[in-house]
C-alpha cells in the first residue's frame, strides 16, 4: 500500500530575524512544522510536518506563495485545509512565517506526485 499525502498552496509572509524569524527566507526543500492559528489544540495533539516543494517570492525574498506537501499529521479534517484558513510555519519553537491557504484542499496524492491547485477569481 502506497503512502498518501496532501498538498496545499499558501501565501506566506516570512517573519524577519529582528522579530524572531530565520536569517534566510523560505526555500524549496525546507521542512517546517505547520500550525493552524485557529486550531492550536489540534497541532498540540499531532505534529504536522511539511516540505516546501515550490516557492515563488512575490515581494522581496520573505513573502511569496509556497506549495506545502505534508508528510505526516493527525486525523485529517477538511476544515483544516479550507481556503482562507490561517497557518503558521515553525522552525523548532520559532515562528518563521504566517500565511493563509489560497486553495481548497488538494486531493490525496502519491509520494513523488504533486497536484497544483489554484483558485481563480
Amino acid at each position: 500500500m502506497s503512502k498518501m499525502m496532501r498538498s496545499i498552496r499558501v501565501h506566506v509572509d516570512g517573519v524577519s530575524p529582528e522579530c524572531g524569524g530565520r536569517d534566510h527566507p523560505p526555500f524549496v526543500g525546507m521542512r517546517p512544522m505547520i500550525r493552524w492559528s485557529r486550531y492550536v489544540e489540534k497541532w498540540l495533539a499531532n505534529s504536522w510536518d511539511a516540505e516546501i516543494v515550490e516557492w515563488s517570492p512575490v515581494r522581496g525574498e520573505r513573502t511569496g506563495t509556497a506549495v506545502l506537501r505534508f508528510s505526516g499529521g493527525g486525523a485529517e479534517e477538511e476544515a483544516l485545509f479550507a481556503e482562507g484558513v490561517q497557518v503558521e510555519m515553525l522552525d523548532g519553537h520559532r515562528v518563521i512565517g504566517v500565511g493563509c491557504i489560497q486553495a481548497h484542499a488538494a486531493p490525496h496524492i502519491r509520494v513523488g506526485q504533486i497536484n497544483h491547485i489554484e483558485v481563480k477569481d
